[in-house]
């Protein structure tokens, strides 16, 4: 981070480190680097890429002393002096470092500053506006229990003024179990994602037909039946077919006929949508961050439906009727994430929008490009605005 070889010179002038030169380094401090010497190009690069560091864990191989500060490897105790915290807020981020894919378009705001990870752009979007918070980056493996709560790298998961819970449908039973304890201690949150269990197009027909609000006209079934085939043909040709477990585009099927719709059901044993065709011109993302829209896309049409990625299309900022702002944010409050993607089509025929799908975990780099705005620094303003 571009201000940390600076705060580095300050702590020194500003004396804070600790009196007692030689006072031993305990797991749960926080030391800084002053010896360099001997160290790779990679080694040197990591301790110098943060203010400090949480001492995690310490070994010792013969008669030296060695510490975990989240490298690859432990370093030597000898090369770092304990320091006095200068953090007054601490931030968890869970399960919450991917990739960040521009899909082609340039970066001219710099929102993502040619980072090419979420672990890197965060920490120093939060830095910029807190400068006293610290923020952490682990994984659910590393979340553990004692007697008296969970704990993450040896700090209380209490002890945290914020909690940023990442890609949860893998680790839906460890999330379950964290996302009840924060709540129970007040700590403040937000979901990326969701449990397993709700992260499929099955649960999102459900609870759309259950609201009331427009869902493409559908029926899910693992085979046909007779009673299945006299509803279908209400829908007409071509139908879209869909697995209500993938997503992205993935899994999507246009069938032209009934004899098509039975050849792909005779080799199918997964659960499906099947959804009447809507002639469309193409599409919109909306992004709502805690139930208020803060992003339209519009995305272009598509030829092949069976190419249905939706990220790999070009796209530009859009608008929509408020009416159908409303109905996003309202479907957000009923979704177990903090952060949702939809997908809106308009009928060509009778004008009449349409929700194809809800998204718990979007994809939001380059609709940030090519909308101007910012989903990761709106993420952080939650988050610094909520700390506790």
């Amino acid at each position: 981070m571009k201000n940390f070889m600076k705060n580095y010179y300050n702590f020194i002038k500003e004396g804070i480190f600790n009196k007692n030169k030689n006072a031993s380094i305990k797991i749960g401090d926080y030391v800084i680097p002053v010896n360099f010497d001997g160290l790779t190009d990679k080694q040197e690069k990591f301790l110098k890429s943060s203010d400090s560091f949480l001492v995690n864990d310490i070994t010792t191989k013969e008669t030296t002393n060695f510490i975990d500060i989240g490298y690859s490897i432990p370093l030597k105790m000898s090369r770092f002096e304990p320091v006095n915290s200068p953090y007054d807020n601490k931030v968890l981020f869970l399960q919450f470092n991917f990739k960040l894919k521009t899909h082609g378009e340039e970066d001219v705001d710099n929102y993502f500053r040619g980072y090419e990870s979420s672990s890197d752009l965060f920490p120093e979007l939060i830095h910029e506006k807190s400068p006293k918070t610290r923020v952490d980056f682990c994984r659910y493996s590393e979340v553990y229990k004692l007697k008296d709560g969970y704990y993450v790298n040896n700090t209380k998961i209490t002890d945290y003024n914020f909690i940023f819970f990442g890609f949860m449908a893998k680790y839906t039973n460890l999330a379950t179990l964290l996302t009840n304890y924060v709540v129970r201690n007040n700590i403040p949150h937000m979901k990326y994602e969701t449990y397993d269990y709700l992260h499929n197009k099955a649960y999102q027909f459900d609870l759309l037909d259950n609201l009331g609000y427009p869902y493409i006209p559908s029926v899910m079934t693992t085979k046909l039946t007779r009673n299945l085939l006299d509803n279908i043909e209400e829908f007409g040709y071509p139908l879209i077919v869909k697995d209500v477990y993938l997503d992205r585009g993935e899994g999507v099927f246009k069938i032209n006929n009934l004899v098509e719709l039975k050849e792909f059901f005779n080799s199918n044993e997964r659960l499906m949508l099947i959804q009447k065709f809507i002639p469309n011109d193409g599409e919109w993302r909306v992004i709502t961050i805690k139930n208020k829209v803060q992003l339209i896309a519009r995305k272009d049409s598509i030829e092949d439906v069976n190419k249905l990625n939706i990220d790999d299309r070009k796209s530009k900022k859009g608008n929509l009727p408020h009416e159908v702002i409303s109905m996003c944010e309202d479907i957000s409050k009923h979704l177990f994430s903090d952060i949702v993607g939809f997908d809106i089509i308009q009928d060509l025929t009778d004008k009449k929008y349409y929700v194809i799908e809800t998204n718990a975990s979007p994809d939001f780099v380059m609709f940030s490009i090519v909308t101007n705005v910012s989903i990761p620094e709106k993420i952080v303003d939650y988050i610094i605005k909520n700390m506790k």
